[in-house]
C-alpha cells in the first residue's frame, strides 16, 4: 500500500506527498488514476503543474518532462494538442521519466 498525504487542492487537481520516495503526485480528479496523475520532485513544481493545467498554460523554459506531465494531467484536447506540437518542436533533450540528478 502506498502512502500519500494530501497537500494541496484546487479545483479538480490535487497534490500528495510521497515522502518515502521524497516526491509529489499530481492528480487530475476529472480523469482516471492511471491515465491522470504524474510523478514530480519538488512542491514548486506540483504547484506550477497545476497553475499551468488550471489555466491552460504552457510555459516556454521548461524540460521535455514537464510538457509530458502537463499532457498527462490536461483535459482539453486543444490544450494536449498545443502541448505535443511544442514537444514535436522541442528536440533539445530525450523524455526520460526519471530528472537527470537520478540517472547514473
Amino acid at each position: 500500500v502506498i502512502q500519500m498525504k494530501k497537500v494541496f487542492a484546487k479545483k479538480y487537481m490535487v497534490v500528495f506527498q510521497r515522502e518515502e520516495h521524497d516526491e509529489f503526485v499530481v492528480y487530475n480528479t476529472k480523469k482516471e488514476w492511471e491515465e491522470g496523475h504524474t510523478h514530480i520532485h519538488s512542491y514548486k513544481q506540483a504547484m506550477y503543474l497545476v497553475d499551468c493545467i488550471l489555466n491552460n498554460k504552457i510555459p516556454k523554459k521548461v524540460n521535455k518532462y514537464f510538457l509530458v506531465s502537463l499532457q498527462r494531467l490536461a483535459t482539453s484536447k486543444k490544450y494536449k494538442e498545443q502541448i505535443q506540437r511544442r514537444l514535436d518542436g522541442d528536440t533539445k533533450e530525450e523524455y526520460h521519466n526519471t530528472p537527470k540528478h537520478y540517472r547514473k
